[in-house]
């Protein structure tokens, strides 16, 4: 049962519930299920879809092996104002995954589209083992740099009433 967070009276679960019944303190429930979910993934494939734009927009004679991801993990977590770490590597591990994936498909494709065999003779060197072996720790690293640089979200207050003082003509009336 959820709490409020300066009384900690328990609140009943409504989801149209914006202040506290007991203290007043402005209550906001986070959004829960497939809302926060979708958010996730739509960053993930956003921030996917940009790594794939540095990849295929650089030099064919550099290779970035995780740079790109680890840029558009870092931008997207800072764009969509990412709050927690839980959401934070989701995000990133979500540009990685459709990243290599994407990346995977057009390399493949490109293979299938030309008629040409995948073989090439390129033989890895122990910096390119490495820092291939690095990608998914740097996705550990990109999710917590962005949260770390990511802008607190501005909480909206609730506007405070003027009371209004009438005056009005008569004085106190006392019942017995």
């Amino acid at each position: 049962m959820p709490r409020c967070p300066r009384c900690g009276t328990p609140l009943p679960k409504d989801e149209n519930l914006r202040f506290c019944p007991n203290c007043g303190t402005r209550i906001k429930f986070r959004p829960v299920g497939m809302n926060l979910v979708m958010k996730d993934l739509s960053a993930g494939v956003f921030g996917a879809l940009i790594s794939v734009m540095i990849f295929i927009l650089s030099p064919p004679e550099v290779n970035l092996y995780f740079l790109p991801s680890f840029a558009s993990a870092i931008f997207v977590i800072y764009i969509y104002k990412v709050q927690e770490i839980k959401d934070a590597l989701i995000v990133a591990f979500t540009v990685y995954l459709f990243a290599n994936g994407i990346l995977g498909g057009l390399v493949l494709g490109t293979f299938a589209m030309a008629g040409e065999p995948y073989n090439t003779h390129w033989i890895p060197q122990i910096h390119d083992v490495i820092l291939y072996s690095f990608e998914p720790v740097s996705a550990f690293i990109a999710g917590y740099v962005g949260l770390r640089i990511s802008p607190a979200r501005v909480e909206e207050r609730a506007p405070i009433a003027a009371t209004e003082r009438e005056e009005r003509l008569g004085g106190v009336v006392y019942a017995s």
